[in-house]
């Protein structure tokens, strides 16, 4: 089969790359292995939380300005501050024709969200219901902070999330309170249910209307009311709407331990806007290698073969390699070195082993390994042996010089190189198609 654009990887930034070629009247494909880092993710987008050096970020379209000159390989220095704002807006809009809003602050500054731990982290989009914390108190709109305890739920401790917000300064002199809930009138079957479990308990109005006067009996429009993200993915931002309206109740929810069901959501929501544009998804399949031949500048990528249609291989006039890091098995690490498995792409490290890392797992000083991954051109076009692939280009966490954790930039890398090789690729159609019309 034959296709404009192959897209390797079903992530964030495999699925923002493959939209935007539809978008664009590109044939698209899309080779998913399974489930992306989505489903660990907070649903939040961080766009830049803090500089490679480790100075704090408040905002990051000023920061990234002065990327070109001081940090010249991270990945923003080739997109540039103007098309990362750009991808960031389009995908606000993109995301909204599939069903989740997100939204960010009016002055393109960050803001802080809860996490499932109490802390707060920066961030710059979120979905509806993730109350936009600011950084400092006289920014909030609540007087309380109410905490909900799922009955037989473990992966939301409200004793530990209540600790930890209330040594942040900010919350100091914020009351917060336990709320015990049960979603059932009768005691759980079992102390160990997952997120996933509980949509099913909710179907009914009665057991929604005992789950929403439970909470409505304990908390007051004026109050913050946290509440664990268990409502499901995409009828989760419904059921959120119906408390709201039903209780008159602030709600503010938080991702809980994996599977995260508000990363789920944007997952779902990105799969579902691709099948709808008319992308042919390849689900539970993965690519094995590939054919490159020479060209007058270097390499061409010919074709590629997946694990599932074995000796049947798939052309594409264009690829976009969007297959992760460690996690998703986009690179991988050997004895004695880093590799892309698939193609054998040149790739950045440094040291031997024992330099990729601390001897302390949760060390203050960030892991080498987090900023290995495969060397690109200005255009994220990739090489093996120092030949750069015309046809391939990368983007999402696959790339090298940046470090998505320490800096809070994962998403917004993601979004923003996938955005750029989607352009790339739409503008060498649009001049080969131009050619051929010439030729006619």
């Amino acid at each position: 089969m034959k296709y404009d654009v192959i897209v390797i990887g079903g992530g964030m930034a495999g699925y923002t790359s493959a939209i935007r070629c539809l978008e664009k009247g590109l044939k698209t494909a899309l080779i998913n292995n399974g489930r992306s880092a989505l489903h660990f993710s907070s649903g939040s987008v961080e766009l830049l939380c803090a500089t490679p050096s480790g100075t704090p970020v408040r905002f990051p379209y000023e920061a990234i300005e002065k990327f070109s000159d001081e940090y010249s390989e991270h990945p923003y220095a080739k997109i540039g501050s103007a098309t990362v704002s750009d991808s960031i807006n389009w995908f606000t809009e993109m995301m909204a024709k599939a069903g989740v809003q997100l939204t960010q602050h009016e002055n393109n500054e960050n803001h802080q969200r809860i996490t499932t731990l109490g802390a707060l982290k920066g961030t710059f989009l979120s979905q509806p219901y993730v109350e936009q914390i600011g950084y400092n108190a006289s920014q909030h709109n609540f007087e309380r902070i109410v905490l909900l305890s799922i009955d037989g739920f473990r992966d939301f401790q409200t004793n530990v999330v209540a600790d930890n917000l209330k040594s942040n300064p900010l919350f100091n002199k914020t009351p917060i309170i336990n709320v015990p809930v049960s979603l059932t009138d009768q005691a759980p079957s079992t102390n160990n249910y997952r997120s996933t479990d509980f949509i099913n308990l909710l179907k009914s109005d009665q057991a929604f209307f005992n789950f929403a006067n439970q909470i409505a009996s304990s908390a007051s429009p004026k109050d913050l009311v946290v509440i664990p993200a268990i409502l499901g993915t995409q009828q989760g931002l419904e059921m959120l709407h119906r408390l709201k309206v039903y209780t008159g109740l602030n709600f503010h929810e938080v991702p809980t331990m994996p599977p995260s069901l508000m990363g789920i959501r944007l997952e779902e929501a990105l799969e579902g806007q691709f099948i709808k544009l008319g992308g042919v998804l390849l689900k539970g399949d993965c690519v094995t290698q590939g054919e490159s031949v020479a060209t007058a500048q270097g390499l061409k990528l010919n074709k590629i073969w997946t694990k599932n249609l074995r000796d049947y291989a798939l052309t594409a006039d264009a690829f976009v390699l969007a297959s992760g890091s460690f996690f998703s098995n986009g690179l991988r690490a050997d004895l004695n070195k880093i590799v892309e498995p698939v193609f054998g792409l040149d790739i950045c490290t440094t040291g031997s082993r024992a330099d990729w890392h601390h001897d302390k797992f949760f060390s203050p000083n960030s892991h080498a390994f987090m900023s290995f991954g495969v060397e690109t051109n200005a255009n994220f076009q990739p090489s093996v042996e120092g030949q750069a692939i015309e046809n391939l280009y990368c983007c999402g966490a696959i790339l090298a010089h940046y470090n998505p954790i320490a800096e809070g930039s994962g998403g917004g890398v993601a979004i923003s190189s996938a955005y750029l090789v989607s352009n790339k690729i739409t503008e060498k159609n649009d001049k080969k198609v131009t050619l051929e019309i010439g030729e006619c």
